[in-house]
């Protein structure tokens, strides 16, 4: 939706998601323990970490190198959720995501945008659906790119990290008061796109 929305604005997207995805996959590619704190708090001051424009968007870059398959691995779902709570990595990517969209026109979505990352954002959508939904959408996603995983497999994932992100210390999952809620289980595509825009021309998109 964050995508197609920042399509018909033409606005860049990005997926924050995909910065935390990365770092992981950075720290499983040189065999460091995602579940050492202490250890990946000093290594990820080595990250290489750019974000790129091409013609399908905006795209995450380790070392210049795009990322699109490799952030939606098992491994690196397994995994993500614990990186992405700890402050040293947070603290490097919100600075990217801030200088990234300092000059306007941006759609950025993740679980701490709102929150956190621009909290005076003129548009916050919290967008939400029942688990089983999310359930069938990531698993059917997974498939679609070649990730051969059990439907239990992904919903387990999606509880786990739901549990971690919404109580974790620092920049915690959370809808602020000033968001707008939307429920998408029973909406189509077409459907929430609509809702968004109408939403994005009211706050001045």
């Amino acid at each position: 939706m964050a995508k197609n929305l920042a399509s018909r604005l033409e606005y860049i997207h990005v997926d924050s998601g995909a910065m935390y995805r990365a770092v992981t996959h950075w720290l499983l590619a040189r065999q460091i323990d995602p579940s050492n704190d202490e250890l990946v708090s000093r290594e990820v001051a080595a990250v290489q970490l750019t974000l790129k424009t091409d013609p399908t968007g905006t795209v995450v870059c380790l070392d210049g190198i795009p990322l699109r398959k490799e952030l939606r691995m098992p491994e690196v779902n397994a995994h993500v959720s614990h990186v992405a709570k700890i402050s040293k990595v947070r603290q490097k990517l919100v600075a990217i995501q801030r200088a990234h969209g300092a000059k306007g026109g941006i759609v950025m979505d993740g679980r701490d945008i709102g929150s956190v990352v621009f909290p005076d954002a003129p548009l916050k959508i919290f967008l939400t659906a029942s688990l089983e939904v999310r359930t069938t959408r990531r698993w059917e996603e997974l498939l679609q790119n070649g990730v051969q995983i059990t439907r239990d497999a992904v919903k387990e994932n999606l509880q786990a990290r739901d549990q971690i992100d919404s109580n974790r210390r620092d920049s915690p999952l959370i809808m602020t008061g000033d968001a707008v809620c939307l429920d998408n289980t029973n909406l189509s595509i077409e459907e929430q796109l609509a809702m968004v825009i109408t939403l994005a021309r009211l706050r001045g998109a």
